[in-house]
């Protein structure tokens, strides 16, 4: 989508520290003059190959004079940012993968992904192959970007077609560009671009100002007042998508207490945001699940979502192109309590009690709540210690108030399970009755139940699909980790195992179906049990017994609870178990402490339009991405409903998405 005066739109003058007009009129004249005879000084021709570091000294070039010309004014800006092209042959290093941008810009010094403000593509023509490409690429860059810097709310690439130049706005609704303009035909434009990308206020360029970093290079966030200051250098998640959620979690404390912040772009659509879910819950007595501490939506300059963009767009054009787009709202959450990834168990036995936890507190939502989860996944299961473990007060708890008291008796130093990311809970009536338009494909591959991913908007999501995901949770820890303690098991890929067709198909229904099989043919289950690490040999026997009820019957509670226990009263409290165990499975990383390779990084499509999203300490390491048709291509959508782009390169370092409709 060509937006007609998006440019003035996105960098107004008063974002400048002097009109462009004015800026401009000074680069014309007087010795020092830029833009002689309808020509940029010193720009090379951009039509010839090769000339990236050419054109990044002259945006360079043209930035000291602008600066000079607003000094002599007496017009205050900020720091300059510059422009490099030092990537182009060589790539950048520590990313997920090989990419090799034409343009970063950025402060002075090393730059990367995790800190370049804009990254930019150069082309010699703008012909659709041009176009098409840069496209990608800037695709690719944006989603580096989103996925490395935790306050980020949208991206603008820039893209030269040759002497014609068009911006990208990437955001956690899609993507929308600016109509293209001519470097020298167009000079006022040009001026009001690039001073605008070298010395506005870094909130213009998609940076989030609500997060604020002290001299002392302590950053800190405030949620209605309060002011928690983040724990660590790093967010303790980032989700590696353009579209969608955008989630970003990050540990903070205030008071002497620990909570955790969660960042989302919501629908704005849904007819329940997550805090009012969990309020919810907890009113009615709902255990084993966070507790709202508060609650805001993000408010930058009156920007509160992605549809400020849009809405000033001509009344036409909005209602042609963006009117059926979802508008999503930033909506930050203080929640407690802070929470481990389920794969940081200490032994099996606690494994197994957190599933049973997260189990109870899925029936509690279910039957005291009317409220059902749907979103069943390794990674909304945390451990949390016994005494985190709290039972929901009249009111909503204040910082100082949470971590009183403990409603769960437990074996002692057994972490208990959280129930997490109710982002996609459905809310029944009373009666138990749902809205027809809420009966959609809902879930996270590959923990979705076979008749939900067979069957999709024919079937109503219902409890016992939820229980035969947390199977699933149970089989993906068995085949992934050599052990306890979050060791990633070394010597499993799955897409060279029994469970490749679990991850890899044309089709839901194609995959669904080969997961049923796997589930209710003998044979077809010893080869999934044959996939378990040999420290999860004494587990056999439940995912057996919980495969059976599935197999035999509808899933109910009250059986998985007994299947659960009994293999909880089966298993020592304590155990002795180290690499010495599985030489191979631990591999390199646990015997010579190495960092430990990635999870199975699977290129996985979804229909879904969201984020997966977590609050924990550990980046997840499965990998999906979204498409209609499921493959490992990966198709990345970028605006709207448009057609999605696919692009290989891509495909490491993408994360599992969701599948869901709007219900």
């Amino acid at each position: 989508m060509n937006a007609p005066g998006l440019l003035s739109t996105l960098f107004p003058d008063a974002c400048l520290p002097l009109p462009a007009a004015d800026i401009l009129a000074k680069l014309s004249s007087g010795s020092s003059a830029l833009y002689i005879d309808s020509k940029w000084k010193f720009c090379p021709d951009l039509t010839q190959l090769g000339v990236e570091k050419a054109a990044a000294n002259f945006f360079n070039h043209f930035g000291f004079v602008v600066e000079s010309i607003c000094v002599a004014a007496g017009r205050p800006q900020h720091k300059a940012r510059r422009w490099t092209a030092q990537f182009v042959h060589h790539g950048v290093e520590n990313a997920s993968n090989v990419r090799m941008p034409d343009f970063f810009l950025g402060a002075e010094g090393a730059l990367d992904w995790s800190n370049a403000s804009n990254h930019g593509e150069l082309k010699s023509s703008d012909s659709r192959e041009c176009k098409d490409k840069a496209l990608k690429q800037l695709l690719n860059g944006a989603y580096h970007i989103f996925s490395s810097q935790d306050n980020r709310r949208f991206v603008v690439s820039v893209a030269l077609f040759a002497e014609r130049i068009q911006l990208y706005i990437f955001d956690r609704a899609g993507l929308v560009n600016t109509a293209p303009f001519h470097i020298h035909n167009d000079p006022e434009a040009f001026v009001r671009v690039w001073t605008a990308l070298m010395f506005a206020d870094p909130a213009v360029l998609g940076y989030d100002p609500t997060i604020v970093e002290t001299a002392l290079g302590v950053r800190h966030i405030e949620v209605e007042g309060r002011k928690y200051d983040i724990v660590g250098s790093n967010a303790l998640f980032i989700s590696e998508g353009i579209r969608g959620r955008g989630t970003v979690c990050w540990r903070v404390r205030h008071g002497g207490r620990e909570f955790v912040i969660k960042d989302t772009w919501a629908d704005d659509s849904r007819p329940n945001t997550e805090a009012q879910i969990l309020d919810i819950a907890k009113s009615l007595g709902v255990v084993g699940i966070p507790q709202v501490v508060a609650s805001e939506i993000v408010d930058v300059g009156g920007i509160r979502g992605t549809d400020a963009l849009r809405s000033s767009l001509p009344p036409k054009l909005y209602k042609e192109e963006c009117a059926h787009i979802e508008k999503r709202l930033h909506r930050r959450l203080v929640l407690t309590p802070f929470g481990r990834a389920l794969s940081t168990f200490s032994t099996r036995k606690e494994l197994l009690s957190a599933l049973r936890d997260a189990i109870k507190a899925h029936q509690s939502l279910y039957d005291e709540a009317k409220i059902l989860h749907r979103d069943i996944s390794v990674y909304n299961i945390l451990l949390v210690p016994s005494v985190d473990m709290l039972s929901p007060p009249p009111t909503t708890p204040s910082p100082d108030e949470v971590g009183a008291s403990s409603s769960h008796t437990a074996v002692p130093n057994l972490k208990r399970g959280l129930l997490i990311d109710v982002d996609y809970a459905l809310v029944l009536s009373p009666t138990g009755e749902r809205n027809a338009a809420t009966a959609h494909r809902t879930g996270t591959l590959p923990f979705m139940a076979t008749e939900v991913l067979r069957r999709g908007d024919e079937v109503q999501h219902q409890p016992d699909h939820d229980l035969e995901s947390f199977l699933y949770v149970l089989i993906w820890i068995c085949v992934h980790y050599a052990g306890p303690k979050g060791v990633v098991r070394q010597n499993f890929n799955i897409y060279h195992s029994p469970l490749e067709p679990w991850v890899n198909g044309t089709s839901y229904k194609t995959i669904g179906m080969a997961k049923w099989c796997s589930m209710v043919n003998d044979d077809a289950w010893e080869e999934v049990l044959s996939c378990f690490a040999p420290y999860f040999e004494p587990l056999k026997t439940c995912a057996t017994a919980w495969r059976k009820l599935f197999s035999d019957k509808q899933l109910n509670y009250e059986e998985v609870f007994q299947v659960l226990q009994t293999a909880i009263d089966s298993l020592d409290d304590s155990e002795i178990w180290s690499s010495k165990d599985d030489p191979t499975g631990y591999g390199a990383w646990s015997l010579n402490k190495r960092k430990r390779q990635a999870e199975a990084k699977v290129a996985l499509g979804s229909i879904a339009e969201e984020d997966d999203d977590v609050f924990n300490d550990s980046a997840p390491p499965l990998k999906f991405l979204r498409s209609d048709a499921v493959s490992q291509r990966v198709p990345v959508r970028t605006a709207h409903s448009a057609p999605e782009l696919k692009t290989q390169s891509i495909k490491n370092g993408m994360k599992p998405k969701r599948v869901s409709s709007k219900g």
